[in-house]
């Protein structure tokens, strides 16, 4: 999507063309943001956001720009999650009839971040020291634990920290067979 996005705006044989095309896919941006389609909204943007449309943005007026074109920016294409991204999946979710589409990189951005900001075990302290201390040793290139001993314990904040991020995804999946249902007794209810 985010290739063709380009090449959609790029093959456009006049200035102007290329600024009703833009137009155009920003509106279905905006609708993707509107409807709960996330996804399809992070590739549309990030097709607008590409290199080779620098010099096409470059040639734009003040008056052409899209400021909600930095919004959408800002909430979508960061490297943690936003409030506005948060509260606009909310508001899709509480839509019984939305086909919600996620954005399926947060979903491993985060899973990534927890496993490699966060150790695996907790080594209890010993009668001299009274601190924790975090153990994550890998080992070989097939990044494997190296093992402790009996003296650590599993990190529980790291374990509800993924949790956290596969509920999000239940949540989701949830929505969609809900909607699922919905529809199939509403067909089947229709005289």
């Amino acid at each position: 999507v985010s290739s063709w996005v380009t090449h959609v705006i790029v093959s456009q044989p006049t200035h102007e063309d290329r600024k009703a095309v833009l137009s155009c896919i920003f509106r279905v941006a905006v609708c993707c943001w509107n409807f709960g389609n996330f996804n399809t909204a992070v590739e549309i943007l990030s097709g607008l956001k590409s290199d080779k449309l620098k010099p096409f943005w470059l040639s734009l007026s003040g008056k052409d720009k899209l400021p909600l074109l930095d919004f959408l920016s800002s909430s979508l294409l960061t490297p943690g999650p936003t409030q506005e991204y948060k509260e606009a999946v909310e508001r899709a979710l509480d839509i019984p009839h939305s086909k919600v589409i996620p954005f399926f990189g947060t979903f491993l951005r985060d899973l990534k971040t927890v496993f490699n900001g966060m150790p695996s075990l907790l080594v209890l302290p010993n009668n001299d020291t009274q601190e924790l201390e975090l153990v994550a040793q890998f080992q070989g290139e097939d990044h494997f634990m190296s093992r402790v001993g009996v003296g650590g314990i599993i990190n529980m904040k790291k374990i509800e920290q993924v949790r956290q991020v596969l509920d999000d995804i239940r949540a989701f999946h949830q929505h969609a067979e809900h909607r699922r249902k919905e529809l199939i007794s509403s067909s089947t209810s229709e005289p």
